[in-house]
């Protein structure tokens, strides 16, 4: 274990619901103890997640997760995404706008409606 891993461990909660919707306030709180370390904003997606499976694309997940300068990806909350199978990070030049969605609250490309449209609280 090296010490991005162990300091991950050691101060993150390694519970999967604790984890959501905390990736750049994690990866930000890391970079203060490792400011070697620099903030990707993009999104992760898997060719074994489940939901893809009505849809021609992979379902993509705005996400953000921590390099080394050798391109080792370190992602305090990986755990989030552990029933996708393997992961694809996917670094955005331009982040494109997100926001959460006021009925599931989750976050989605950013559109006219205050829910997301794919939710239960879509009238959609």
């Amino acid at each position: 274990m090296d010490k991005y891993e162990q300091y991950m461990q050691d101060t993150f909660s390694q519970d999967p619901n604790e984890q959501w919707l905390k990736c750049v306030d994690w990866c930000k709180q890391m970079q203060k103890e490792f400011p070697e370390l620099r903030l990707v904003k993009g999104c992760v997606y898997s060719h074994q997640n489940l939901d893809n499976i009505s849809s021609r694309y992979p379902k993509q997940y705005p996400h953000a997760w921590l390099e080394t300068a050798e391109g080792k990806k370190i992602d305090p909350t990986v755990l989030q995404f552990s029933l996708l199978g393997k992961l694809i990070y996917d670094e955005w030049e331009t982040p494109p706008e997100t926001r959460p969605c006021n009925g599931c609250g989750q976050y989605h490309w950013k559109k006219g409606s205050i829910v997301c449209g794919e939710c239960e609280w879509s009238d959609d």
